[in-house]
């Protein structure tokens, strides 16, 4: 099972703990193999490129198999052409915080502000989900917003904390505890559903913004041409897996939601994903 960025990060430790659960219940070690280079790309070839038997699997993600079609070149492997589908895995939240002096504790209240006051906001790089969910706001609601990206989330989030930006679109585990301490205020869950992690955080639907609504999803692909049986097999083994208690207990404290589906489910989210980031990275002048 291929991860196509470093080991240690939370994509790494999703693929960790379900591989682990698969190798115990298949009778079989399932290795994680670390490929990490060009957000993404790197990894995603090497399984294109292999055999379509099975045992050469991807742990992918939103970012590397649906957002940097549009931000990277298109030479190589492309995520509808040479994958098929098998699983999803988890969603990991995205949410969007403020620095208590902006004033605002829910999203009418931000768009009111924006749509007077130039506001800045951060996210953990250009390209990320936190920036494109932040670009479907502005572009959806016409705010006055400027986008300051940052190296990494711990970097954004510490200006937060710290007053120097007011708004941050980040993932869930980052920033969790800063909205629990009421050290950041917590506006809305760039979701269709209540996240776990922070229960008493309207989502972004339920505030009357159901465009607004992502999925920052991870799960597991194989190259194109992989027998059905086999996808059929490797699905209904990852469903097993993530249903053991351990595994469960560890997806869901690093801040993730299980989601599982069809792999025909999981083809269709990541196409019309592929299709949505497309209009946003135009929209907003993003290019290779």
């Amino acid at each position: 099972m291929v991860v196509s960025y470093v080991a240690g990060g939370s994509t790494d430790m999703a693929a960790r703990t379900l591989a682990k659960q698969l190798g115990e219940n298949m009778g079989q070690p399932v290795i994680v193999e670390n490929r990490g280079g060009a957000s993404g790309k790197i990894g995603a070839e090497a399984v294109a490129k292999a055999p379509a038997d099975g045992y050469t699997l991807l742990f992918g993600e939103a970012g590397a198999m649906s957002i940097n079609v549009w931000l990277m070149d298109r030479t190589g492997s492309y995520p509808t052409k040479d994958f098929v589908a098998v699983s999803q895995v988890i969603d990991t939240p995205v949410v969007l915080v403020a620095h208590p002096s902006l004033g605002v504790h829910n999203l009418k209240e931000l768009v009111a502000k924006g749509r007077q006051t130039p506001l800045a906001y951060g996210s953990s790089g250009s390209g990320t989900v936190g920036h494109l969910a932040m670009e479907v706001l502005k572009q959806s609601l016409d705010l006055n917003l400027t986008h300051i990206p940052y190296r990494g989330g711990s970097q954004a989030t510490a200006d937060l904390l710290g007053g120097q930006i007011p708004l941050l679109a980040i993932n869930v585990p980052t920033v969790a505890q800063y909205v629990r301490n009421g050290k950041a205020i917590g506006l809305a869950a760039f979701s269709s559903r209540r996240t776990t992690t922070l229960p008493d955080l309207p989502t972004v639907t339920e505030q009357g913004y159901p465009e607004l609504a992502l999925s920052v999803w991870q799960g597991v692909f194989a190259p194109a041409g992989t027998p059905p049986g086999i996808v059929a097999r490797l699905n209904a083994e990852i469903h097993k897996a993530v249903q053991a208690p351990e595994v469960r207990e560890a997806l869901l404290a690093a801040g993730n939601e299980i989601v599982v589906n069809s792999p025909a489910e999981f083809s269709g989210m990541v196409s019309k994903d592929i299709e949505r980031w497309g209009k946003v990275t135009r929209a907003a002048g993003l290019q290779p």
